[in-house]
């Protein structure tokens, strides 16, 4: 993935062993096989999962990506 796609993908977020959280994105493929293994899905709004900005330096320039889930940009001088 390039760092936008990065910052754009679903994410979850661990509780404990137990409960854990998925962005909406992430569909019954993954949701169901969580359930069977005795996970707990809570539902969390999307801004619950963090916020980022990125710069990568690449070897000729710089990659950047910021967060459509929050307000920020990603800036370099």
């Amino acid at each position: 993935m390039d760092v936008q796609a990065a910052i754009d993908a679903s994410r979850l977020r661990p509780y404990d062993r137990q409960r854990v959280a998925l962005e909406p994105p992430i569909g019954d493929g993954v949701r169901h096989p969580l359930v069977a293994m005795g996970h707990v899905l809570i539902e969390q709004p999307t801004v619950a999962f963090g916020g980022a900005q990125a710069i990568v330096r690449l070897p000729k320039g710089f990659a950047a990506g910021s967060d459509p889930r929050k307000d920020g940009m990603v800036v370099g001088c």
